[in-house]
């Protein structure tokens, strides 16, 4: 007994919040992983794009659609956006103009000569070094883009595969026979594609979302920042694993409680005597404490794998006590003394010995695996496991014994 309180005060003593979750997110990746370690390369090289969240813009027209995509971007540009590390997006207000201001932008063209324009870019490119005939293209495209009088829209987009694929989720066809899908599609395309109504917009920002502290932040105030644009959500698979930890940390306590109150009240049923059904838990709680102490001395925390290990440490170590309990209830009504109680558990000890040690190597042997989480979830089992069996043989057998009172 004295053992066990020395046990259950370590966490206290020792480790601060074992039961906290590991702030580090990689846990859940096999190391080595070669896309983490580019991820972390190009952070380093390329200031601004360590990491990405996506944003999904809903409307009801493209013109709506257009509006939103830029109201997204204004959104986050600012002294705001600056403090959670917003770098920059890329999306469909990249392309297009905001239909709002197109009008006014294509007034301000109109005084352009495309003519002029080109012609003294030749000109300028005559007088270099290089070959006039490579700029032909570039030509062409000053023209057409100083003589345009009407602004490219959402449906505009639909005819580049690629741009259309990546910034309004439309098909990406066109791609098979060679050609980039930047290019717009010279083929008859058949009817006309339904308009776009949906949109993603990347966003770029300058520190690594692997970190979770750093993950929660910049997803609470992207999303502040978006609240006050209708139809726009924020998305990924930070957002995605944000959502699914904090929806897993408020179910999980009360998952336990109902297993657990499920499991008392089982064998509250069968055995129908507090003072079995407290004997009985003992191996779990042992199994139980012997995991938080470990992971307050070791540092180690709760990660989206090794969260199962307390609903089966509960299930596995709870079996042990009804063992014990059980057979001693049976000498009890046997009326037979405890020389035949300690034959009996002699034999039952062997059986709880064999069947721990299968389950501790068997789940020992996660320790081997290249994923961290998984690795956790080996360890923590096999401790528990250890300390039920710890737990069976020091407290439950001797007390067992204390109180015998055969019949």
């Amino acid at each position: 007994l004295a053992g066990a309180l020395v046990v259950a005060g370590i966490p206290t003593m020792g480790g601060g919040r074992p039961l906290a979750l590991d702030a580090d997110l990689t846990v859940m990746h096999p190391r080595p992983s070669p896309p983490l370690d580019a991820q972390r390369e190009i952070s380093r090289r390329f200031f601004g794009l360590a990491d990405s969240l996506l944003v999904l813009i809903e409307a009801d027209t493209p013109e709506a659609l257009a509006r939103r995509a830029h109201a997204v971007q204004r959104s986050l540009t600012g002294s705001r956006g600056r403090t959670i590390g917003f770098t920059g997006a890329f999306g469909l207000a990249s392309l297009i103009p905001d239909p709002s201001r197109a009008a006014e932008r294509f007034q301000a063209l109109a005084a352009f000569d495309a003519d002029r324009i080109v012609a003294d870019f030749e000109a300028a490119v005559r007088e270099s070094a290089f070959n006039p005939a490579a700029f032909q293209p570039y030509s062409n495209f000053l023209r057409t883009l100083a003589s345009r009088r009407e602004p490219p829209t959402a449906r505009t987009v639909l005819r580049y595969p690629m741009l259309a694929g990546a910034v309004l989720g439309g098909p990406v066809s066109g791609l098979g026979s060679g050609g980039t899908g930047l290019a717009p599609q010279s083929r008859d395309p058949g009817p006309d594609p339904p308009p776009p109504r949906s949109s993603l917009t990347v966003l770029f920002f300058d520190r690594n979302l692997d970190d979770r502290v750093q993950r929660d932040e910049v997803i609470a105030g992207t999303r502040s920042l978006l609240a006050a644009v209708p139809g726009a959500t924020l998305t990924g698979m930070g957002v995605v694993g944000s959502d699914l930890e904090t929806l897993i940390q408020r179910a999980l306590p009360r998952v336990l409680l109902i297993s657990g109150a499920a499991v008392v009240l089982t064998i509250l049923v069968s055995f129908r005597r507090i003072i079995d059904v407290a004997l009985i838990l003992i191996p779990a709680a042992w199994g139980v404490i012997a995991v938080v102490a470990w992971m307050a001395l070791a540092g180690e925390r709760l990660n989206m794998a090794n969260m199962i290990a307390f609903p089966l440490l509960l299930g596995i170590c709870v079996d042990y006590g009804i063992f014990m309990v059980g057979l001693a209830r049976n000498c009890r009504r046997a009326g037979q003394g405890t020389a035949v109680l300690t034959e009996r558990l002699a034999g039952s000890g062997h059986a709880v010995l064999m069947t721990s040690g299968t389950t501790i190597l068997g789940f020992g042997t996660l320790v081997t695996c290249s994923t961290p989480a998984i690795q956790s979830l080996g360890r923590l089992v096999a401790i528990g496991v250890t300390g039920c069996v710890v737990g069976t043989f020091l407290l439950l057998a001797p007390l067992l014994h204390l109180t015998h009172r055969p019949r």
